[in-house]
């Protein structure tokens, strides 16, 4: 119940309502990448000409945040979420904690119709949100914003570069895009969520002990075959069920709307921009260690 207290704040931002807003901006920004992409040959590095810009300017603008600190906040974001030298996730998080509570700071001077300015004024049951609370709130969803959905459309885009005949499936029954962005999501998943045990208790023959700390691969819910049916097979038409890409209940992900909406975007204005595509032949496909599951790089070609 407290939790959602919190949620309420954001929520008419993040609410189905307040994303459809966003459709018209995130396809301008769409075909804007991809005709950047066009002009410039016959082929492209994925991850940074489109599956990193697209999502993180969209999520820049909601947060109300400059757009030319994308580049800064992207190579902050890499480090905290990937590298394996805490001393070097130390400086990042160090600059991205110096750099938002200036950002607060100033929406809280000049307050506008972003995340952080209705963070920064809110107040919960009649009192204002301490410090920390403004703070830890803006830092989590600055952190979650910037690389989910980027690291969602490279496995994506990497599935569909693979699998010309799936990907001419789609291109030829656009009116089931909902359905396809579902069990592409499914089966694409990133994100996993840590627990820690409270009690003693066994599951599986695994000795679980109170106080254990435990990470939930939500992705491998996702393939589990008594919810969904031959789950490794990419079936458009599944009957619809709950998947866990964005958990579910009360702790689901507050962008899941949103990273939907940029999903089906993406994939309606490529493919009717660039339906025949591949990997670059040699590309070694590398996923690195981290809270977040997608390629490194994905070099393509058309």
């Amino acid at each position: 119940p407290h939790h959602r207290k919190y949620r309420n704040i954001v929520d008419p931002l993040f609410c189905p309502a307040g994303i459809a807003k966003l459709e018209s901006l995130i396809r301008q920004r769409a075909g804007d990448l991809i005709d950047d992409m066009l002009a410039k040959g016959n082929g492209c590095e994925f991850t940074t000409a489109f599956g990193r810009p697209l999502p993180v300017s969209v999520f820049l603008d909601i947060m109300g945040l400059p757009q030319d600190m994308l580049p800064t906040f992207v190579e902050w974001a890499d480090i905290m979420i990937h590298s394996q030298n805490p001393a070097e996730v130390g400086v990042a998080f160090g600059k991205a904690i110096e750099y938002l509570k200036g950002a607060i700071a100033e929406k809280q001077a000049n307050p506008d119709g972003g995340v952080i300015s209705l963070i920064a004024h809110a107040q919960i049951d009649g009192r204002p949100l301490s410090e920390k609370e403004v703070f830890g709130f803006v830092c989590f969803l600055w952190i979650g914003g910037l690389d989910t959905v980027y690291a969602t459309l490279n496995n994506i885009w990497l599935w569909l570069a693979q699998n010309p005949e799936r990907r001419a499936e789609m291109i030829a029954d656009p009116d089931n895009i909902n359905a396809q962005v579902e069990e592409l999501l499914r089966v694409h998943s990133v994100t996993f969520s840590g627990r820690t045990i409270v009690k003693d208790h066994e599951m599986r023959g695994v000795q679980l002990k109170a106080g254990d700390k435990i990470t939930c691969i939500l992705p491998a819910c996702n393939f589990d075959p008594e919810v969904f049916p031959n789950p490794t097979v990419v079936d458009f038409h599944r009957p619809k069920k709950i998947i866990l890409a964005f958990t579910v209940g009360v702790h689901s992900c507050m962008g899941a709307h949103l990273a939907r909406l940029e999903t089906k975007v993406a994939i309606q204005e490529w493919l009717k921009r660039i339906p025949d595509f591949a990997v670059k032949p040699g590309t070694d496909i590398v996923y690195r260690p981290g809270g977040v599951v997608g390629p490194h790089h994905l070099p393509l070609i058309w």
